[in-house]
Order: structure tokens, then sequence, then C-alpha cells
């Protein structure tokens, strides 16, 4: 920009020259020489304009760039200079990545880590405030103010030494002044000259006011505590610049257009013309008194005065009453007593009486009692002092600032004069804005939802109290960090999904992902699900800036989703594992039937009859499978009685201890343990899973404690219900198992076995069996710390059964039986069954070939055994049919399913008994002679 070369330019830089020579001159010796290193790395801030700042292309510049670049000529060692937002500079210091430190003022607490150069250059630092803000002069005047502040400056501790507070801290004085030109700051306190090149920089510089300077600091260049070395060398080598070099620099940078130095200029020039303004005023009235007396005592000397001078004085005088008739502020004149001699017209209004009225009137004769006494002592106070007294009054509902100065005559009688101004509208919009900042800091301070502000390049600018709370961390913690590797894991651990892309995303446009949903990390590294609302935020010209993030934790939602999705899941598969099951038995049943037909028929000395035998054996052993399938189907339980759950555990924990002579057992079994209702077989096949399952987990041996224990429930995520329940827990000390196994362990066919040592149905049956019995299992397991398996099975007062098998015998019979059976092989094997006892059987292989049949033979036939599931008429409806025929006839249900579901709906209607498939011809006989009545 072109150079200035007035008068004012030349005064200011002649003040800069003498301003050096005075350093140059008051600086001390340099201490003698020591070792000089080969290179130093200096560190500053890189926003502090003239001194150093980042030009268009991201450069450092400025006048300790140039003043460094000339050290090292002068000495010889290499200097590496970095600059960097000011907080971030003095830890990088006191973490040793740095040698010097510079643009830095000299406090106490700095002095404990630093050792300082002298200074080099005084700064003025005041309080700058919105032009519509009233009231602030110093540090007290701050009360109640939110104050912008630049992290890590110096003027923090000064602050907080005053009793404020209300710190509200950014990142460099370029970011304060782009908060306060949307308004989001209206007061702070930075460094003079940098704030005043900021504000002239955004065209801003008329919406502000500073006071005077609340102390005036100075820069320093510091090194680590006792490097008495480095710190001669840095000041030896800065005494090396001669004035004219330095003057140069300062030359180049303050009439640069880097830093406009003549905004500086202009506001100095602005600044006396209102102060020559003020005092003309000042002046031209008492000049214009002093023509009033002195023409009023040359009208008493000289009687007859001129036209010309007469109309002079006439003009004056009428200039003053137009100048009171017509001022748009207040303007009053009082004399020593108080009496108001000159009023601008405006008092009509304010009083709403005439002026001849009011004046010669006192404060006491015109205003209310409180605020005539407080007038008359303030005016009293301005005469008595000869100090200018500014007051913020309130009369008849309105806010006003009134300054008032003494106004003093040679020989007469000093006069007060003043002026008036009303603020009303100004303290309601400063009420408003105080009222509106507060309810903003409520509602974001009470709300029960997460509240985050990040800007587009993922740094966070502010977390409310709930989130703070919900991550763990504290505000100073998270402002300025990026939102991925803080809060927001690179990658979810379930699905892998790229969660520092999805931010990418979401930076670029927030609009774009209004709703979503992601794994989220705390400080302590816990994982939750958050649900999150995003809107860009745009400032007064529309460009987006920020976004704003609401979320709601949705982490136990997103559990009871997979809990659902699990059980969804374990159903289907059980559904299909029971149709297996069921299909299987019905096989079995025709193996099983012609086994037994054949083993009636062979003499036990045959060489076939072993084998039969074994035929029949390996059956059996094919119907303990499908009955893991079907408790897995939670379609198992057989025969339901009230059962003391000890003596359950003892027989299959002595039983398992016996075979596993390696393992050690512990028992801690509640004497008053709580009666259940169960199937025993079934639950002895749960116990002994989960010892086989812990054995395996245990292959060289270990320890295995089972304890049981009543519990009341309450907790309904565990328990399908609320209630009473009997807690059973096995837990071992083996290998453990990692979260994809826990994922696993109750599906089927589901094992970390080698291949051929199991078929994964284990505890998928142990799972099914519970639940059917309408209990809870759990698992907790990490790797090398074992397992634990908790069952939750609901309490019964009932009695306990205590019942004694009975074997069963092989009975012949002459009675006619109805047999109902849809699967021919299973029909030809039951009739051989029947006959080969001496049983008359008629065969139906459908429902309604059953009810023609009973209605022809009703009168001959003792006994149905009817299958359950049928195509066309079901077993249910058949059942329902022969009972309305003869309600006295006798049926056993047999079915390849359990008795649970349609079985047990038949038997609640009065079905005499129920044959589970496959079945010997013993099991077959004797549950014909406990449905006939037979011993």
């Amino acid at each position: 920009m072109p150079r200035n070369t007035g008068k004012g330019r030349r005064g200011i830089l002649a003040a800069l020259t003498l301003f050096v020579i005075f350093l140059l001159l008051t600086s001390g010796g340099l201490e003698a020489a020591q070792a000089q290193p080969g290179s130093i790395r200096v560190v500053m801030d890189n926003s502090y304009p003239p001194f150093a700042f980042l030009d268009g292309m991201g450069r450092l510049r400025g006048v300790l760039i140039d003043q460094w670049a000339l050290w090292e000529k002068k000495t010889g060692i290499k200097v590496e200079i970095v600059g960097m937002d000011w907080a971030a500079a003095q830890e990088r210091m006191e973490a040793g990545a740095f040698d010097v430190i510079d643009t830095i003022f000299f406090n106490e607490n700095r002095a404990r880590i630093y050792d300082f150069t002298k200074p080099y250059q005084k700064i003025e630092v005041p309080i700058f405030f919105h032009r519509d803000v009233a009231g602030i002069t110093d540090a007290r005047s701050l009360s109640g103010f939110a104050v912008a502040v630049k992290k890590g400056d110096s003027v923090i501790d000064f602050l907080r030494a005053q009793g404020v507070e209300r710190l509200v801290e950014y990142t460099s004085y370029e970011a304060i002044i782009e908060a306060a030109k949307d308004l989001r700051v209206v007061v702070f306190v930075v460094d003079k000259p940098s704030a005043l090149y900021f504000l002239y920089r955004e065209g801003i510089h008329g919406q502000f006011n500073h006071s005077r300077p609340l102390y005036t600091g100075a820069l320093h260049r510091a090194v680590r505590k006792g490097d008495a070395a480095l710190l001669a060398t840095v000041e030896e080598g800065f005494a090396r610049i001669s004035k004219e070099e330095y003057l140069a620099i300062d030359q180049r940078w303050y009439g640069s257009q880097e830093f406009p130095i003549r905004y500086l200029q202009y506001a100095s020039i602005a600044g006396a013309f209102i102060a020559a303004l003020l005092l003309g005023l000042m002046v031209w009235n008492r000049a214009l008194r002093r023509a009033v007396r002195r023409k009023t005592a040359e009208l008493k000397k000289e009687i007859n005065l001129s036209e010309e001078r007469a109309e002079a004085l006439r003009e004056s005088e009428e200039r003053f009453a137009l100048f009171l008739e017509h001022c748009p502020i207040l303007l009053f004149l009082k004399d020593e007593d108080n009496r108001a001699v000159a009023l601008s017209r405006n008092y009509e209004g304010l009083l709403g009486k005439p002026l001849d009225e009011i004046l010669g009137k006192t404060s006491e004769e015109l205003f209310p009692p409180d605020l005539a006494r407080s007038m008359h002592a303030d005016d009293d106070e301005v005469l008595r002092t000869g100090h200018v007294k500014t007051i913020e009054e309130e009369f008849d509902g309105q806010r006003y600032i009134t300054c008032k100065f003494p106004l003093y005559r040679p020989d007469k009688t000093s006069l007060l004069g003043g002026f008036t101004i009303d603020i009303t509208d100004r303290k309601r919009f400063e009420e408003a804005l105080r009222k509106s900042e507060q309810q903003y800091k409520d509602v974001v301070n009470n709300a029960n939802s997460i509240i985050l502000r990040w800007d587009t390049a993922g740094n966070i600018l502010f977390m409310n109290p709930f989130g703070l709370d919900l991550f763990g961390y504290r505000q100073e913690e998270l402002t300025g960090r990026n939102v991925v590797g803080t809060i927001v894991p690179e990658t979810e651990s379930v699905s892998s999904r790229d969660l520092a892309f999805l931010m990418e995303a979401i930076q670029l446009n927030p609009d774009g992902f209004k709703d979503n949903e992601n794994e989220n990390i705390k400080k302590d590294g816990q994982r939750v699900w958050v649900s999150w609302t995003n809107k860009a935020i745009t400032n007064e010209k529309g460009e987006y800036v920020e976004i704003l993030s609401i979320g709601k934790d949705v982490t136990e939602k997103k559990s009871l989703e997979a809990q659902l999705l699990h059980a969804q899941k374990m159903e289907a598969v059980g559904t299909l594992a029971g149709g297996i099951a069921h299909d299987f038995n019905n096989l079995l049943m025709g193996i099983m039937g012609y086994t037994s037909v054949m083993l009636l028929a062979t003499d036990p000395s045959n060489p076939n009859y072993e084998k039969l035998k074994n035929i029949e054996e390996q059956i059996k052993n094919g119907s303990e499978l499908t009955k893991q399938l079907l408790g897995f189907a939670r379609r198992g339980k057989y025969e339901v009685k009230p059962t003391n759950l000890n003596d359950l555990i003892n027989r299959c924990a002595d039983m398992f201890g016996h075979a596993h002579r390696d393992i050690i057992i512990h028992k801690k079994l509640r004497e008053d343990l709580w009666t259940a209702e169960v199937d025993r077989s079934q639950m002895e096949q749960v116990f002994l899973n989960l010892f086989v399952n812990a054995s395996q987990a245990m292959p060289s041996g270990g320890i295995l404690f089972v304890e049981a224990q009543n519990i009341s429930m309450g907790d309904t995520t565990i328990a399908p219900k609320e209630g009473l329940y009997a807690r059973i827990s096995v837990t071992d000390t083996g290998v453990g198992m990692n979260e994809r196994t826990k994922e696993r362990i109750f599906d089927p066919f589901f094992t970390t076995k080698d291949f051929g040592m199991g078929y994964g149905l284990g505890l998928a049956s142990a799972y099914g069996i519970i639940k059917n019995h309408q209990g809870a299992i759990t698992v907790e397991s990490e790797p090398g710390k074992g397992s634990r398996f908790d069952i939750y099975i609901p309490a019964s007062r009932k009695p306990v059964v205590n019942e004694e098998p009975s074997a069963p015998l092989l009975v012949p019979g002459t009675e006619t039986v109805l047999l109902v059976e849809d699967q021919p092989a299973v029909a030809a094997t039951a009739q051989e069954m029947l006959e080969a006892l001496g049983y008359r059987v008629h065969v139906a292989e459908s429902g309604r070939e059953a009810l023609d049949l009973f209605e022809k033979h009703k009168q001959s036939v003792d006994l149905i055994i009817l299958d359950m599931i049928m195509p066309g008429l079901s077993g249910s409806e058949t059942y329902d049919s022969v009972k309305k025929i003869d309600p006295n006839v006798k049926v056993i249900l047999s079915s390849g399913y359990s008795i649970e579901g349609q079985a047990a709906e038949i038997l609640e209607k009065g079905c005499n008994a129920f044959i589970q498939k496959p079945f010997t011809i013993n099991e077959l006989s004797a549950k014909i002679q406990e449905v006939l009545g037979r011993d």
C-alpha cells in the first residue's frame, strides 16, 4: 500500500524509532559467550499480527520472523520456527519439543518453569465490548458477562485474580473476532494490536469499543528453567542486530498491507477528533458564556450599542436556544443551588410540564424523593471534586445514563452541565440477550440428550453436561479433539463398518444424515450405541460452518433387538429341529417295532438274538439324540413333577465324578432350596450336559463349582417374568470363551471340538429345556478365566413327589384296538406288535377313515391308539369326534413329538395316556395295561 508521508506518519515513525532506541539503550549486557548449539527450535503464536501470523498461502510471516532470520544470520545458528495455537505452543514447549518460546508475557506461574529475556515490546491489554453494551470500564464491571479470551493467554490468570469467572476460551484471537462478528461474543479481552488488526480486517471495528488498558504487558522470549547458556545465546544474538536493522523491519511491517497500521492511525485520529470535539464543545460553551458576560458588561457601560454587535449577540443567543430546542438528548445546566437554569425542550415530554414551569426548580421539586436525593448528591460531588461523573438512573419505568461535569466561572458561582440519554431499549436488548443466553444454557445443560457441536473438520467445539457424563470427559478434555478416536471408534466392533468414513460423509453433508445410528466409544473404552440427529449450522452469509448433533443412548434398545433376533433365530431353528426329530422318531419306530417283533420270535440262544438286541440298543441311542433335538426345540417336557433339585444335582454330580476323577467337584447347595416343577430326566440331561461341557474346557483336569441358591427376580431382562427362582450355577476353571463363541454357544450343531468329537447339541438342548420350563440360562466367560453358567428355574410351593419307576412287563391281551397312523411303515409295525401281543387290530390311515371305522365297530373297539400329526383331520379333531361318538372310549395318544403343545392340550381334554415314538413292544404292552386298568 502507498506509504503515508504526512506529519502523523512521520510522528509515529519517530516515536517507534525512539522506542526501539530506548529498548536497545536499556537492555542489559549479555553474559559471556557460551558454547553455541548448531540449531534451535522456536515456537510462537501463529495468530498474533503484526508479530507473527499466517499469510494467504499459510506461510508464517511478521516482525518476529524477520528478526529471527536476522538473528540466524548474525549468530550462524540455524533456526527452525514453528507457529501454532498459543495453548498448544505452551504445551509443546513444556513437553520439551522446542528450545525457545516467543510472544510470551511474563507472570509468576510461568517464571517457575521458564527463564525470560528482557522485554522487547510493550502491549496494552484493554476490554473490548459491543457498542450496545454499556458500563464496562474495568475488570469489576465484567461481572455477569461471558468474557472471551484466548486459551493459554496470560490475561486468564489476571481476570480470575480479579474475580472474573465466566471465561470462554478460544484457540486464537482470530477465532474470537470471528465469534464477535457473529455476535456469539460481545465482550472480550485480548492484546490491543492484534485485536484492532482483526476487527478492521473483518470490517466490524465500528461495532466495538474498548476500555482503558487493564494492564500493559510486555513480550519476552523464554527458555526452560535453568538453561542459562541458551538464554545468553538468544540475548547476545539479538544484541548484535543494529538499531537501523530493527527499524527497517518495523517500517516494513507497520507500513505493509499485511498489517494495516492506518487502521490504528485512523482509530487514534478518530479518538483525538472526538476528544477535540468534546473539548471544543466545552470551550465553545465557556467562550459563549464569557461572550455573554462581556457583552452584558459592555451594554451596562455602553448604552448605545451598534446594530451590528447587537445582531451578533441576538444571533448567538438564537443559536444556543435553537440547540436546546432541537437537541435529541436531554441537556441541562444547573446552578450551585441545584436549580435548573437551562434545559433542552424535550424535558417537557419527560416531566409532562411546560418548560417555564420546570426552569428554576430543584431536583426535589421535579423528581421522586429517592431519585432526587441521589441526583442532588451526584451534583454536589461533581462540583466539589471537579470530576466528570457518569450515572445510570431509572425514572418512570425508563432507564437513562447521565453525564455530569462542572463549569467553573472566574469570580462567579460554578455551574453544573450535563446530558442524559435514554438507554431503555439498549438495556432491554441486553436483558433479552442475557435471558436468551441463560435459557439456551438451561436447555442445553439440563437436556437428557447428548448435544454436540463440531466443525467441518470433525473437531469438537462443545458438548453438554449430559453428553460429558455419558462419555466420561470434561469439557476441556474434549474441545478441539476430533470426534474420530475420541467419541467415535474408527470401526464398529460388530459389523466392522468404517465409522471414520461415515464421519467424513456427515461433515460433507450433515443434512444427508439427519438420522443415523452408530457405535460410539467412552473415555474408558466402553462401546455404546447412539442414535444421532444431525443439522448443518450456517453463518449470516449462509455459509456452512459447523454441525449440530443431538444424540440418544440406544445401547439398551440395540441389546434388546439383538436378543429378540437371537430368540427368533432359535425359535426358527427349534421348529426345524422339532420337525426333524418327529420324522426321525417315525423312522425309528418302524425299525424298533420290527426288531421287537423279531425278538419275540427269536430264541435267546439264536446267534441273531444278540444282534437284534444291539439293533434295539442303537435305536434307543438314536432316540436319545432326538430327545436332545426335541429338548432344544422346547418340545421335550414329557412328565413334570415337583422335584427336589438338590437330589438331581447330587445324583448327576456323583455320576459325573465317577467318570471324571481328574476333576474336583465343589458343591454348595442350599439345604432349603425351593422345589421346582420339572421333567426330571430332562433336568438331569441339562446338568450332565453342563458338566460335560465343563470337562471339555478342562482337558487336563480342574475344579468344578456347583452352587444352588434361592433368589427373587425383579429383572425381566434375564428371566421371562418376575418371581421366585432357584438358581443353579456351574463354574469351571477351564480355557474360557471369547465374545464370538459366547454369542453362538447355544446354537444347535455349533461346536468348538474337532470333527467327530460331538454334535453341538448339548448346550442347545439345555437352552431349549430350560426355556421350555419357563426359566432362563446365561453364561459369563473370558478367555483364560473359565466359564460360569447360571440356570434360573421357577420355584413351586407344591410338595415333592417321590416315585419308584416300574419295569415294563410283556402281557398279552385279547381286546380290540383301533390304530390310527398316517405313516404306512409305522402303522404296519405297530399293527404287527399289537397282533403279536394278541390284540385284534383295525388300522386307519387318516382321521376321517378312523371315524368311519369307529362308527362301524364302536361296540367292539376297546382302545384307540391315535397319532397326533396327520394330514386332513388332525389328531386333536379326530379325538374330539370319537369322544362325541363314545365319551367313554379309551385313547392313547402317540407322537414323534413330545408331550408339549398339541399333545398336552389333548391330554387336558381327557385323553388317557401318551406314548412317545419310538417305543418297544414292552413299553407298548405296559402302556396298554395302564390304560385298560389291568395288572
